[in-house]
């Protein structure tokens, strides 16, 4: 005969699981690891051209 565990509706099974909170927190590291080398080009390649040009446009000569 079958055992089953008997859960409440909605509940997660915790045994031999990671927490939600950790997967979450990682899946959030790997994300902010594959998109900050674009936000550094982005900074570097774009936005300090822009606000240099903005700096030396109104600069006296």
């Amino acid at each position: 005969m079958a055992q089953t565990m008997e859960t409440k509706p909605g509940a997660q099974p915790t045994r031999g699981y990671k927490s939600r909170g950790s997967l979450q927190r990682g899946e959030n590291m790997w994300g902010i690891a594959f998109v900050s080398p674009m936000l550094i080009g982005v900074i570097i390649l774009v936005l300090f051209p822009i606000l240099a040009t903005l700096v030396l446009g109104f600069a006296d000569s």
